[in-house]
């Protein structure tokens, strides 16, 4: 859970440095990588978790994710704003 956080956060820090269609193309690539890092973690985490790995991941982990995934949203909501800066490369990444 620790590196799927630390991963998110970066994504939402590449995010929030877009300012221009270069610095979108730029973070795309990067945005790409991430996004599969995660999905591969996601992909390996346990299914099912005993009742006190819940509690555990529920107190300590989940306001944190909730708290990232809110300003994922914020700030692809204020890149939608820009048309993504009219970047295909920042768009695609973001749809996948």
């Amino acid at each position: 859970m620790k590196k799927l956080i630390a991963l998110q956060q970066g994504v939402n820090d590449l995010l929030e440095d877009i300012k221009d269609k270069a610095s979108a193309d730029a973070a795309a690539e990067s945005l790409v990588k991430s996004k599969q890092e995660m999905k591969a973690i996601v992909d390996g985490m346990p299914k099912e978790l005993t009742e006190e790995e819940n509690v555990h991941v529920e107190q300590v982990y989940t306001p944190r994710v909730d708290e990232l995934a809110a300003e994922y949203a914020k700030l692809v909501a204020e890149l939608k704003t820009k048309n993504f800066y009219d970047s295909e490369a920042l768009t695609k990444a973001l749809n996948q």
